[in-house]
């Protein structure tokens, strides 16, 4: 029942478009079916390469490249292009997990409003908790009363 009510609450709420917020991801990157139009070069075997590039924002940021790799410029850029997603991703999933959090905190909140109200409702009022006391009293008032007036009336006779 409450998985029920919580979807029917939360559903009324639109989704967040979270592409809005994260820059579009690259166009891939033609190669040429023949690589030898590209120059080649053999990177070292004994340490590794680095390529500096900008990424959106103006940030300088690096690409290490393994030693031994045989790159070409398309194979470069192709590399540059899928760290750059990767970072994106990483930024998505982040973002994600964030909503997701809140998220969960708010449905926690929500369940605890919702137990706290089916509670409230199943707790008794005042005049319910105390009905037969009431009834107790009102008797032996009552009583008290017939009785008085009973022995008034006998004595005004």
């Amino acid at each position: 029942m409450m998985t029920f009510v919580c979807s029917v609450v939360f559903g009324l709420f639109p989704e967040i478009d979270i592409d809005r917020y994260l820059p579009p991801p690259p166009p891939p990157i033609e190669c040429a079916s023949d690589m030898l139009d590209y120059p080649m070069r053999l990177l070292p075997l004994d340490k590794t390469q680095s390529v500096f590039f900008y990424v959106d924002g103006g940030e300088l940021s690096n690409l290490d490249i393994p030693p031994g790799y045989l790159v070409s410029e398309c194979e470069l850029v192709r590399l540059t292009n899928l760290q750059v997603e990767a970072k994106r991703l990483h930024l998505e999933l982040t973002a994600m997990r964030t909503l997701r959090a809140k998220e969960f905190a708010l449905w926690r909140v929500l369940e605890d409003q919702y137990a706290s109200h089916i509670s409230r409702l199943l707790k008794p009022n005042w005049f319910e908790r105390h009905r037969l006391a009431i009834g107790v009293v009102v008797g032996v008032l009552s009583t008290s009363l017939v009785v008085w007036t009973s022995a008034e009336l006998v004595q005004s006779r």
